[in-house]
């Protein structure tokens, strides 16, 4: 849902765009992060593919997305007796695994001690202890940090690196472009400096952006400050499901942090019964305060005729009220609405603007329309130069529909 207007808007774009993704080549810095890698493991199903990343941050202290184990948990996958025969009178977290690329080894799951449903947290417990674990950095990173991602993605073992600077953060989390445009699965993945450290825990990711938990959150969850302890439910569907309630009052005070994930959790059917009115009414109010997440989702909403009906105009407005919050899939977004008259009269010199606002942020997308807005002259004057200059840093990124035009153009 949080990148929900791209896809309803690409459909807009002047050529449009494959699906198709290529990552770019890492240079050598992953060489320094070695080290971390042991204590990064996948996050599946016992019997399953693997289904995310977590790490460890103690001997048998794993950390991962609460989304990630509530999915599984969720899932009506047979049971496998000859793996576990007493797995039917278990707590149903005891069918989820960890393991790794290298051998057959698995880890197993002895108890959930917290989660955190605002903060897309949940600490786990194995059974068995491991030799290699990471550390939390001290302080959260500088805007043009180099930065990291480690996790096992729908691809498997998937290293990204920052692009760009830090464009979007608030109370909860931070926002910056990878080196990647295939982010699916990478949730739960430890973001780290240079040396290893951990600076947060990745929870989205789409084309070139990736959103993470800041480091200090994720430090006053495991001494307990934030979430809920789990250590009084005999099963962990019980704890998740107090938290919540959690989570509801908090979004009735008027947290738009947990409204905004509220909403999410209605529109995901995440450990609530699916209904995009309640999704359409808790972004609403969470946007109705200023929250640029919340009103990207909702111009989303509006633009797809989910939970209201559609009203493109409903979605532009409350889409430039995210954009001029440098929310940059918004600005992104905007300029293809100015760019096509949708929702809006069309004007290619506000199309321009703000498609090169988002572009010089390292948005893969916004580099690429701007570079067809230069070859066309659309907003602009033509210029062949400053087409294959965008093409070129959308292609570097790993932006396919960018590499192929990059032949087209400098040839």
């Amino acid at each position: 849902m949080k990148y929900l207007i791209i896809s309803i808007l690409l459909s807009l774009s002047f050529f449009g765009f494959s699906q198709a993704e290529a990552d770019s080549p890492l240079d050598e810095t992953f060489s320094q992060l070695n080290n971390a890698k042991p204590a990064i493991w996948k996050v599946h199903y016992l019997g399953q593919y693997g289904n995310g990343t977590g790490f460890f941050i103690g001997p048998n202290r794993f950390i991962t997305n609460f989304r990630i184990v509530s999915k599984l948990l969720n899932r009506s996958f047979p049971v496998d007796s000859s793996l576990d025969p007493e797995l039917e009178s278990k707590d149903p977290i005891h069918r989820i695994v960890l393991s790794q690329e290298e051998g057959e080894a698995i880890l197993k799951i002895k108890k959930a001690l917290a989660v955190s449903v605002l903060y897309d947290l949940i600490l786990l417990e194995t059974e068995a202890n491991v030799t290699n674990y990471l550390s939390l950095k001290e302080g959260s990173p500088k805007a043009n940090e180099d930065l990291f991602l480690i996790a096992y993605s729908f691809r498997g073992f998937t290293e990204l690196k920052k692009t760009g600077d830090i464009f979007y953060e608030d109370d909860q989390r931070y926002e910056f472009p990878v080196n990647s445009s295939f982010l699916y699965g990478i949730g739960g993945g430890p973001v780290l400096d240079g040396q290893g450290l951990i600076v947060g825990v990745a929870f989205l990711g789409a084309v070139n952006i990736l959103s993470a938990i800041k480091v200090n959150d994720l430090k006053e969850f495991i001494t307990g400050n934030i979430g809920s302890e789990c250590s009084g439910f005999n099963f962990t569907k019980a704890c998740i499901e107090a938290e919540v309630q959690n989570l509801k009052e908090l979004a009735g005070i008027g947290s738009v942090y947990a409204q905004d994930k509220l909403a999410l959790m209605y529109y995901e059917n995440l450990e609530v019964n699916w209904d995009f009115g309640k999704a359409f009414r808790w972004f609403k109010t969470a946007a109705e305060q200023g929250y640029a997440p919340a009103q990207y989702s909702l111009s989303g909403m509006y633009a797809g005729g989910e939970g209201v009906g559609k009203d493109m105009e409903e979605a532009f407005r409350w889409l430039k009220k995210a954009a001029e919050q440098d929310f940059v899939a918004a600005q992104y977004s905007l300029g293809l609405m100015y760019d096509k008259g949708v929702g809006v009269d069309q004007d290619f010199e506000k199309a321009f603007q703000w498609m090169k606002t988002a572009a010089e942020q390292s948005y893969t997308p916004a580099q690429y329309q701007l570079t067809l807005m230069y070859v066309h002259g659309r907003g602009t004057q033509p210029s062949l130069d400053q087409a294959f200059y965008w093409c070129e840093r959308a292609a570097e990124q790993g932006f396919a529909p960018a590499q192929e035009m990059l032949d087209l153009i400098g040839g």
